[in-house]
């Protein structure tokens, strides 16, 4: 009788327990984003910069969240930066050729990002949170985390075994839609490499591993991720390896400049513009033609727009200013020393979690 009496007594217990979490709905919370919290900003139009205070507008060009809810939506935020970032090809011609003069006025591009943090709370509304999975849930193998760098790295100044965190930007939720990982969660681990960058354009190279995560009011858990992806300007050219390592690839078009600059300092110095007899006897008077556009080239690679205009004047000058051009854009892109990987705070990165068997159900 006893024992009988045991078993339905604690079936009644698990289905109440069952049928009050299923009822139970979480309290509604403030959705508020604190002072501190970063996020990225898109300059909506050039500025010229004329004094300090001077006031400047940009658009939020990510998705930006609290705990489990979303505050700027991601969709939107794309859009934005695309539709900011359309300069027509003559505006971007005059820009490039108006920053290689050696005075110019200080401006800021349009469309140019900045990372920027609240310095006052911003208020959404109330909103009902997500509900909680259980307290020991991890996400499953081979997700993909958001997050943004608390600790910044480089690869001449960060050595192996230095410890660093991240935080996540986007909650991790359960197939149910309960979460697991809010945002706010801290990420840690260390750096597994760090090479500095050498001569003959060797890039350097970083990898770091996270190996635990806190959670909020949660007791810390091993969770071993990689690097899977990091947004990087565009003209970094940083690759990623299998192992979550990163470097920066050298473009194929840097020989590029050092061939001109050869080809411009030889016919600075062969061509002239002088006429000469005829050496072989063939009835032509030879020429070497002019070599003012070679200068001008020279000077170019060398100091710019003044210094393709400097190049004109005599010879010896462009010559010079070719030499120059010649030997900085040789060892520029080929002679010295490479480009260092550097991840500062806020940095935004995608980890990858190690692959494994899926967890329980």
């Amino acid at each position: 009788m006893f024992p009988r009496m045991l078993v339905v007594g604690s079936a009644v217990a698990i289905a109440l327990a069952l049928c009050a979490r299923a009822n139970a709905q979480p309290s509604p919370v403030t959705l508020e984003l604190k002072a501190g919290h970063p996020f990225r900003v898109a300059l909506d139009e050039k500025v010229s910069i004329k004094h300090v205070g001077q006031r400047v507008t940009g658009t939020v060009v990510e998705a930006v969240w609290a705990k489990d809810t979303v505050a700027t939506a991601k969709q939107h935020a794309s859009d934005a930066l695309a539709a900011i970032r359309q300069p027509g090809r003559m505006e971007r011609a005059k820009d490039a050729m108006v920053a290689r003069l050696p005075y110019h006025p200080q401006y800021l591009t349009k469309g140019l990002v900045y990372d920027v943090e609240l310095t006052a709370p911003v208020d959404f509304g109330v909103v009902t949170p997500a509900p909680l999975a259980p307290e020991d849930a991890l996400p499953a193998p081979d997700s993909i985390l958001t997050a943004r760098l608390a600790t910044a790295l480089d690869s001449s100044k960060t050595p192996r075994g230095t410890p660093l965190e991240a935080v996540i930007t986007e909650p991790v939720f359960s197939a149910d839609h309960e979460l697991i990982l809010p945002e706010g969660t801290t990420i840690s681990g260390e750096v597994t490499l760090a090479r500095q960058a050498q001569r003959f354009h060797r890039n350097g190279q970083l990898r770091f591993l996270f190996e635990h995560v806190q959670a909020p009011d949660r007791p810390s858990a091993n969770l071993l991720a990689a690097l899977y992806s990091v947004q990087a300007g565009h003209g970094d050219h940083v690759a990623l390896d299998d192992e979550g390592g990163a470097t920066l690839e050298n473009p194929k078009t840097r020989f590029i400049e050092p061939a001109l600059g050869i080809l411009a300092l030889r016919a600075s110095i062969t061509h002239d513009g002088h006429r000469y007899a005829d050496p072989d006897g063939d009835g032509t008077i030879k020429s070497a033609g002019s070599g003012a556009g070679s200068r001008g080239m020279g000077g170019f690679l060398g100091f710019g727009l003044l210094g393709a205009a400097v190049g004109q004047i005599t010879r010896p000058i462009g010559i010079g200013l070719a030499v120059y051009g010649a030997s900085r854009s040789v060892y520029a892109n080929v002679l010295g020393k490479g480009r260092e990987v550097s991840f500062p705070v806020h940095t935004p990165i995608q980890v990858r979690l190690a692959p494994g068997p899926s967890p329980a159900p």
